[in-house]
């Protein structure tokens, strides 16, 4: 079986918009969250974004099996 689309661990982008006035105390940063991506390995295009490993997996696992060099001959 051809493996074409795999997952991948990407930090979560987070957009943290902070303003700072003289004096005022600035809040810490939030920790770094993950998801998971299935990539298409032929072109590196993200096809999809999950938050547990267990669905991008079953998801991969989906899209390679529809591949023509996967199919019962």
């Amino acid at each position: 079986m051809d493996i074409v689309f795999i997952v991948q661990r990407k930090q979560r982008v987070n957009a943290v918009i902070q303003a700072k006035r003289p004096g005022q105390p600035v809040d810490p940063l939030p920790l770094p969250t993950y998801c998971y991506k299935a990539v298409d390995t032929r072109t590196g295009d993200y096809v999809g974004e999950f938050d547990q490993e267990f669905d991008a997996q079953n998801h991969c696992n989906q899209l390679n099996a529809q591949l023509p060099q996967n199919q019962a001959r």
